[in-house]
């Protein structure tokens, strides 16, 4: 048995917590984007103030936002130009 299955057979038996996420990383909100500038797919967060999604391209770093409005749409997949 290898280290890593017996730290996983002690915390399935309750003796020790698994590793967990902090609360704000399991939830952060975000949108899926395609960007067509170098055809990848990628993530826009919502900002803390929950006013816009930021983010940017991950080849090129093309910086993309996405502005929250009470009249908005309930899409979660959008295209960056």
């Amino acid at each position: 048995m290898t280290q890593t299955q017996d730290i996983l057979d002690i915390a399935s038996l309750g003796q020790i917590a698994p590793p967990r996420r902090p609360a704000a990383e399991q939830k952060r909100t975000f949108l899926s984007i395609w960007f067509r500038c170098c055809h990848v797919y990628g993530r826009l967060y919502r900002n803390a103030a929950r006013t816009s999604y930021n983010g940017c391209c991950p080849r090129c770093r093309n910086r993309a936002r996405v502005l929250v409005r009470s009249d908005g749409t309930t899409r979660r997949c959008f295209q960056a130009i």
